[in-house]
Order: C-alpha cells, then sequence, then structure tokens
C-alpha cells in the first residue's frame, strides 16, 4: 500500500509539472513570444515523458516484480 501512495505522489507531481509548463506556454504564445512559448511545451514534453506508467491490476511493475511459483 505505501508503495502504490508513493507512486501516486510522483505521478502527481510529474503531472502537475507538465501543465504548469503547458499553461506557462500557452500565456507565452498569447504574448507573442512564440520561441519561448514552444520551449515550454519542449519542457513539457519533458516532463511528460517521467510520467510513471500505470500498470493494469496484477501485472508486474519494476517496483514489484511477478510472483514465481516454487514448482517452476
Amino acid at each position: 500500500m505505501r508503495n502504490n501512495a508513493q507512486m501516486a505522489f510522483a505521478r502527481m507531481a510529474w503531472l502537475v509539472t507538465v501543465l504548469v509548463a503547458l499553461i506557462t506556454a500557452l500565456l507565452l504564445a498569447l504574448s507573442g513570444y512564440t520561441g519561448y512559448a514552444g520551449l515550454g511545451i519542449a519542457v513539457a514534453a519533458s516532463a511528460a515523458i517521467n510520467l510513471p506508467r500505470q500498470a493494469p491490476p496484477g501485472e508486474a511493475t519494476p517496483a514489484a516484480p511477478a510472483q514465481r511459483d516454487p514448482g517452476d
């Protein structure tokens, strides 16, 4: 349970970072600073790469590898 809480916090932090970068890019574009707006989009894309992937229930993740049957 604690591991899942940490993953949710990390995902939320990266998601906020992406949203702030996109809002900044939008405001810069509306102000006429198109070059800096492009930079804001690049920062948002870079932060989006760090969003942890959510595995479907039952699928192994790097933090919790699949349990192996001792008989195998």
